[in-house]
């Protein structure tokens, strides 16, 4: 038995990715409780083939719908305590279903890692940003340390 491919770069070329993260500490202010917030600061990024990084937003323009694996990993800390603290990804200006993952943060000012993986379907101009929400009005939620992955998703 053969196997047929109908677009064997799609398989065999997956150059196309990022690799980010946050090059120090950084505060995001969410206002609002339970409402999602970009999160702030200096980010370095390594762009690969078809992503680039456009305003405040991670942009696809690949020519192929195709899927990809983002992974987050996030050091945080929160200004007071009892917060709970949700991260994700918005795709095109909403939260993507699969992406969110959380934290609570018991004491302030003590750091605790989140970590988390989603699968997200790309066409070409969409838009990837990375959000913060918490359960609390006001709190300023910092990210000691952040790094975020986007690559092919193998089918």
């Amino acid at each position: 038995m053969a196997i047929e491919f109908t677009d064997v770069m799609d398989i065999i070329s997956p150059e196309s990715g990022v690799f980010g993260f946050l090059s120090s500490p950084s505060n995001t202010t969410c206002t609002d409780a339970d409402t999602w917030y970009p999160i702030t600061g200096a980010f370095s990024n390594k762009f690969i083939g078809d992503f680039s990084f456009d305003t405040d937003h991670i942009l696809y323009s690949g020519s192929l719908d195709r899927e990809f694996e983002i992974d987050g990993h996030v050091a945080t800390k929160g200004d007071g305590n009892n917060i709970t603290v949700h991260f994700g990804v918005f795709l095109n200006g909403s939260i993507e279903a699969g992406s969110v993952i959380g934290t609570f943060m018991k004491v302030a000012g003590e750091a605790f890692n989140t970590s988390g993986t989603s699968v997200v379907s790309l066409e070409t101009g969409d838009e990837i940003q990375l959000v913060v929400m918490s359960d609390v009005a006001g709190a300023e939620i910092t990210m000691e340390h952040l790094t975020v992955t986007i690559r092919p998703f193998l089918r």
